[in-house]
Parts: structure tokens; C-alpha cells; sequence
């Protein structure tokens, strides 16, 4: 379902007057005011909702698994008829979905058919559940060898970790500093003392996703409108608290691993952890793209250099401190409880509507991190002529439109492809 469809689908369950009536008068007075932000329960971290295997993840199995070439395509062949069976699964829920939505807009709320939708749901999801499984049976009979019969087990601790910190609660959970480490492209003799920090990271988080497995297997689901706001509120708590363990476990291994890296490469590593633990932070903020363009000019004086390079060292000086505030506070909104009203689905999943009682503290440090940021591009530009101010736009975009959306580095990210 395409991103407007799915924003139309939402706003049509939640904000028309039955739906809001569900809720109560409160509800629909306060929904009057508030901003309104939708969360399924069933998207939470433990819920069994996998994502999709992706191609990236297909290329890091055979890696953990050492196939040889050979192996390695007949994987990939395996990965092309999961991809067909996906899309046709995916492709009937889209069709379901889409029709709901033109019934809904013509007005038949009654064709919409909140039961059916979550038939197919349910059809879906088992279906995905299916194809996941043949494909991994797939995978681990293409292994020759106790070598590679032996090495399975990474592949699973590698899955899970793509399922479990897909959907983290707070920031920081979503990180896999074994994609981290992967991306540093380190040598054999770079990656010897990193590797065993890897392995104790990699069994000490598996510990604590299994654990989470197993408590949401023995949690009974939502049934239809049967739900209490105070279990969806508790249920998110632990959720919060879970996640927080993680975050912890992350900064604490991402230390040990960056002092066993060569002194060359620990800051890289570093940034792509803070990056991906706190994408708002720690992205190329616009102060350091007009830096960077302005940097690549092939025409500066001398002079001109020697300006940007010392606006660069300023920056990066004065940003630090900023960026570690703003972080603490994105620790402390973390641990905030929000969500006053519980929309009771009369099929499928329940929905928690997060309403904004009013303006909520503003981030001081995220404020004066702007404000700094605004004064050092004022800095560059003027440092430069109009010939070369128009150049660095130019490049400030296009490293703009290049930059992730994401914190890079994140579990389980990248499409299908």
C-alpha cells in the first residue's frame, strides 16, 4: 500500500466521528487539539513481525557461512523464489486493503470490513511466516561440512537480531555493531582482536532477544475490542524497559570493540555508532555539508582555506558538547509515558492514540545545536563569492539528498532488494 494510501486508511479509521465516538466525547474533544500519532500494538519489538529477508542479509549468511562461490549463487537462487512468493503475498494484502479504502471513501464504512481486512492480515502474516521458514530450510541444506553445519547458528543469532531490533522503542536498541564492525572492511590482522569482542556481543544480546521471543510467545494477543488501556500501557512500559537493557548493552560493547580497533579507525566507528544510536543528533547537519562543499571548491585562496578549515575545527569543538545534551535529553523523552486513549478495534489489533496534551518541553540543546549550526553556514558564506557561494549550494543539496534518512547501521534495515 502506497504511503498516502496507508496515511488515508489511518485517517479514516481513526479520525472519522464513529471511530472518535469509540473513544468517547473526551476523546473526540481532545482529538479536536491534539496531534494524533497511530501505534498497532502488534509492530512492537517481540511481536513476531520478522520484515522482510533482504538481499543484504542473504550476501551476510553466506558470508557467516563461508560458501563458496558456488554455494553463494545457489543461495541467491533460493532468495529469488522467496522474493516471488513475497511479492504475491504482499500483492493479495494490497489489493485487500486498497479496496477498503474505496469503499471507505465512498462511503460504505460497512464494505470497509474491519473483520475481512484482518482475515487477510492474518492470511498474510502466516503466509510470510511460511515462505521465511522454507527459504531458511533452503538455505542450511546448501551447507557442506561440520565447518559450515557448525556456523548455522550465527545465521539464526543473525536473523533474530534483524527481527528483534527492527522496531526498537528507544534510541539506540536498533543498532547491530556486527553491521558496524562489517562495514569497516577491516583486514584479517585489523579484525583479529575485534573478533572475539564480537562473539561475546553477539552471544550476551542473542541471551536477551530469545528471552524476549519467549515472553511474547506466551502472551496472549489482543482479541478484538477486548483490550485494556492499561495493559497496552504496560505492555509498551516493558517494552521501554527492554529496550533500554539493549541500549545499555550496545554502549557497552561498542567501547570495548572501539579500543580494539587500530587508533585509524575508531573514530569512523565511533560516528557511524552515534549516527545510528541517534539519527536526529548526529547526521551531517547543514553547518557540516556547506563545509564539505565548500571544502571541494577548487578555486579557494589560500586564505579562504585556512578560514574554512579553522570554522570546521570550531565547529566540530562546539557541537560536541551540544550533541551529548541533546542526547541525554533524547534518553530522558525516552522514558516519557504518552497516550491517554485506546481505539477498540472491533477485529484485529488495537491501536494506542498518542494525543499531545499541549506544548511539551522543547530541547534546549537541539535549539542552540541549530543556532550554532545557522552561524557557521553564515560564516562559510561569507568567506566565499557569489560565484562560489552558488557552487556550495549546489553541493549542500546533493550531499542533502544523498545523506541517509536513517541512522546507517540500523538492524534489518534496507529493502527487499
Amino acid at each position: 500500500m502506497a504511503a498516502a494510501d496507508r496515511r488515508a486508511w489511518f485517517a479514516a479509521v481513526v479520525m472519522t466521528a464513529g471511530a472518535l465516538g469509540a473513544l468517547g466525547a473526551p476523546g473526540a474533544a481532545l482529538a479536536q487539539d491534539a496531534g494524533i500519532v497511530v501505534t498497532s500494538i502488534r509492530h512492537g519489538p517481540g511481536t513476531g513481525q520478522a520484515g522482510p529477508i533482504t538481499r543484504r542479509g542473504v550476501e551476510r549468511y553466506t558470508e557467516l557461512l563461508e560458501f563458496t562461490p558456488e554455494q553463494r549463487d545457489a543461495a541467491m537462487a533460493l532468495y529469488e523464489g522467496y522474493l516471488v512468493g513475497r511479492r504475491a503475498a504482499d500483492g493479495v494484502k494490497q489489493r485487500a486493503n486498497e479496496e477498503a479504502i474505496k469503499a471507505f471513501r465512498a462511503g460504505n464504512r460497512e464494505a470497509g470490513d474491519r473483520a475481512g481486512l484482518s482475515r487477510v492480515n492474518q492470511e498474510h502474516d502466516a503466509e510470510i511466516k511460511r515462505l521465511e521458514r522454507a527459504f531458511f530450510a533452503d538455505l542450511r541444506s546448501l551447507c557442506t561440512g561440520a565447518s559450515q553445519e557448525s556456523s548455522w547458528a550465527r545465521v539464526e543469532r543473525a536473523r533474530r537480531r534483524e527481527v528483534e531490533l527492527r522496531h526498537g522503542s528507544v534510541n539506540g536498541e536498533s543498532v547491530d555493531l556486527f553491521e558496524l564492525v562489517h562495514r569497516l572492511r577491516l583486514t584479517p590482522e585489523q579484525a583479529r582482536g575485534v573478533r572475539p569482542l564480537l562473539d561475546d556481543y553477539e552471544v550476551e544480546v542473542d541471551g536477551h532477544l530469545k528471552a524476549r521471543q519467549r515472553i511474547a510467545a506466551e502472551t496472549p494477543g489482543f482479541n478484538g475490542g477486548n483490550v485494556s488501556l492499561e495493559d497496552v500501557k504496560k505492555r509498551l512500559a516493558e517494552a521501554r524497559e527492554a529496550g533500554g537493557v539493549i541500549r545499555d548493552l550496545n554502549e557497552r560493547h561498542e567501547r570495548k570493540i572501539r579500543a580494539a580497533l587500530p587508533e585509524e579507525r575508531r573514530a569512523e566507528f565511533r560516528r557511524a555508532f552515534l549516527l545510528s544510536s541517534y539519527p536526529p543528533v548526529y547526521r551531517a547537519s547543514p553547518a557540516e555539508r556547506h563545509l564539505e562543499a565548500a571544502l571541494k571548491l577548487k578555486d579557494l585562496s589560500a586564505a579562504q582555506r585556512e578560514q574554512l578549515v579553522a570554522a570546521k575545527a570550531s565547529y566540530e569543538r562546539e557541537a560536541r558538547p551540544l550533541n551529548e545534551a541533546w542526547v541525554k535529553e533524547v534518553q530522558e523523552a525516552d522514558g516519557l509515558e504518552v497516550g491517554d486513549w485506546l481505539y477498540p478495534s472491533e477485529a484485529g489489533d488495537p491501536i494506542l492514540l498518542h494525543l499531545d496534551k499541549g506544548p511539551q518541553p522543547r530541547s534546549e540543546a537541539a535549539r542552540a545545536r541549530r543556532n550554532l549550526d545557522k552561524a557557521v553556514v553564515d560564516r562559510v558564506l561569507a568567506v566565499l563569492s557569489d560565484e562560489q557561494r552558488a557552487a556550495v549550494s549546489v553541493g549542500e543539496k546533493e550531499l542533502a539528498d544523498a545523506a541517509p534518512k536513517k541512522g546507517d547501521g540500523g538492524a534489518g534495515e534496507g529493502d527487499l532488494e
